[in-house]
C-alpha cells in the first residue's frame, strides 16, 4: 500500500492478522530470541490481560537508565490513571489481543503520539495491560534520529489529547482519573496560550480551568482579561 505512516500501517498488518494476538515490531528495534514466547506464557497465564508489555534495552540513546523499567523518567501504561500521568508503552515490546487492536485502531491524524493515544482509548475502554520484566527488546535509536526529528504543535496535540479523552469520558471506569486529566489539560492549555498571546485560543481553556476550580482566582483573572483583550468575537490576539 502507499506508504500512510506508521499508524496506516499498523492498521493494515492487524486487518491481515489472523491469530488472536498480534505483536508489533517496528524496522529500528529488535527482539531476542525467545520474546514471543515469554510474552505468550504470561498472557496464557493471566486470561483477564488484554495486552502485555516487555521490558527493553536501550541502544543509542541517552538515558539515566539501561532499560526502560530502570527509567525514572518511564510511568507503565497500567492504568488510566497512570496515562493521564504521561505514561506510555513502546509498540515493539506490546502484544495486544488481536480484537481489541482491530476494534480500536490506531489514529493515523498523528505522526508521533498515535501509540500513546491508543493505549489512553484502550485503557478508557477498561480493558488490562500487564507488565512482563523479561528485558527481550531493544530499542535502538540510528544516530542522528529521533523525536526532536518530528515536531508538532505541542498545543494542538495536548488539545487533541483532551478532545478524545473528553469524548470517551462517559465510558470511562475511573471517572475521577479522568476528570484530573482534563482539568490538567485545560490548565496547561489556557497558561501555554496565554503565555503565547493567544488570548482568544485560551478563553476556553481558563473558563474550564476556572470553573473545575472555582476557588482559584487566576483563571478567572485570565479569562475576563481576554474578554477586554479581544472582545467576545473579536480577532484573536
Amino acid at each position: 500500500q502507499p506508504n500512510g505512516g506508521t499508524a496506516s500501517a499498523r492498521n493494515r498488518g492487524v486487518a491481515e492478522a489472523r491469530a488472536p494476538w498480534t505483536a508489533f515490531l517496528d524496522s529500528d528495534d529488535l527482539w531476542d530470541p525467545g520474546y514471543l514466547a515469554s510474552q505468550l506464557a504470561l498472557l496464557a497465564a493471566s486470561p483477564e490481560v488484554d495486552t502485555v508489555l516487555s521490558d527493553v534495552r536501550y541502544q543509542n540513546q541517552r538515558r539515566a537508565a539501561a532499560t526502560l523499567f530502570e527509567d525514572p523518567d518511564f510511568l507503565a501504561p497500567t492504568s488510566l490513571s497512570a496515562m493521564c500521568r504521561g505514561a506510555w508503552g513502546l509498540p515493539s515490546a506490546m502484544v495486544v489481543r488481536t480484537d481489541i487492536v482491530r476494534e480500536l485502531g490506531f489514529s493515523a491524524r498523528y505522526r508521533i503520539i498515535e501509540d500513546t493515544e491508543f493505549l489512553m482509548r484502550f485503557h478508557v475502554r477498561g480493558h488490562v495491560c500487564r507488565l512482563n520484566p523479561d528485558r527481550l527488546v531493544v530499542w535502538r535509536r540510528p544516530e542522528g534520529e529521533g523525536a526532536d526529528s518530528k515536531t508538532e504543535d505541542r498545543c494542538e496535540m495536548l488539545a487533541e489529547m483532551l478532545s478524545l479523552v473528553d469524548g470517551e469520558r462517559g465510558s470511562a471506569e475511573d471517572r475521577h482519573a479522568v476528570d484530573e486529566y482534563l482539568y490538567e489539560c485545560h490548565r496547561t492549555l489556557a497558561r501555554e496560550l496565554v503565555d503565547s498571546g493567544q488570548l482568544r485560543r485560551a478563553r476556553p481553556h481558563l473558563l474550564a480551568w476556572w470553573r473545575a476550580r472555582p476557588g482559584r482566582v487566576r483563571p478567572l483573572i485570565l479569562y475576563l482579561r481576554s474578554l477586554v483583550a479581544a472582545g467576545p468575537s473579536g480577532p484573536m490576539s
